[in-house]
């Protein structure tokens, strides 16, 4: 959907540090199996699809969600967050950006908008946190708990589990 509002997609290496919470590796594999077997045929329907040209951006997102259970690469769960995530954004009164296609019809101009500066102040309160610091914000959790499907610890310091 970004170039329904003339974005693009820029790949850089990691900006982050992940802490990884004990988790079961294998399971995780067959959650992802099709993002690393069936990419290639999602990027494929998602380029030939179109959004409707009198649907809202925040309309897109529930109709290219709806596009892709149909074709069987997301569940019926996935649309549902994403109509209730649209429909939360709406009630807090978000605006989506318009789309480049509406932006000859709202501005009066060329189909062309500028580019967006960052909020005042954004940039300032950014702030880079050590892994003493990342490590605090995250409460310790056990194998088994909160997630039985039992786990694998991600650091050698944790405990082993089965």
């Amino acid at each position: 959907l970004l170039w329904e509002v003339g974005g693009a997609v820029v790949v850089v290496g990691p900006t982050a540090y992940q802490l990884r919470n004990p988790h079961d590796f294998i399971l995780d594999m067959k959650q992802e199996l099709n993002m690393y077997t069936k990419t290639r045929d999602m990027l494929v329907l998602l380029n030939a699809w179109e959004c409707p040209a009198d649907k809202t951006l925040g309309e897109c997102c529930v109709l290219v969600m709806l596009h892709l259970h149909n074709n069987g690469f997301v569940g019926a769960k996935d649309v549902d967050l994403v109509q209730a995530w649209v429909k939360d954004l709406s009630f807090l009164g978000y605006t989506f950006p318009l789309r480049i296609s509406q932006w000859a019809v709202e501005a009066g101009g060329n189909g062309c908008g500028e580019a967006l500066a960052m909020p005042e102040g954004f940039v300032s309160k950014i702030r880079k946190l050590t892994l003493q610091d990342l490590e605090g914000l995250f409460d310790e959790v056990e194998c088994g708990q909160h997630d039985q499907r039992g786990c694998i610890p991600s650091t050698p310091s944790k405990p082993s589990c089965a």
